[in-house]
């Protein structure tokens, strides 16, 4: 819930303060089918994104924000 409500909140904050460097690249390569993880980490929304995408299929950019469910199934998805 909490990185669901950060990510309303303050979207623009950069993704490793809630990820550890791991984390936040792995995210990233798994969700954008790629072996290199950018630089410079980007923002807790478009981490919010990639573990919307490892939880379920993509969303149409005309839907809602990814609810907690979405988020806690890419969080599992990441970790396995």
């Amino acid at each position: 819930m909490f990185i669901t409500y950060i990510a309303r909140v303050d979207p623009e904050l950069p993704c490793d303060a809630l990820f550890d460097e791991q984390e936040w690249k792995v995210l990233y390569c798994a969700a954008n089918r790629t072996k290199k993880p950018p630089d410079e980490p980007y923002s807790i929304a478009d981490a919010v994104k990639f573990l919307s995408w490892l939880g379920g299929p993509k969303q149409s950019p005309s839907d809602d924000p990814p609810g907690v469910k979405l988020i806690w199934l890419g969080l599992n998805n990441l970790h396995v």
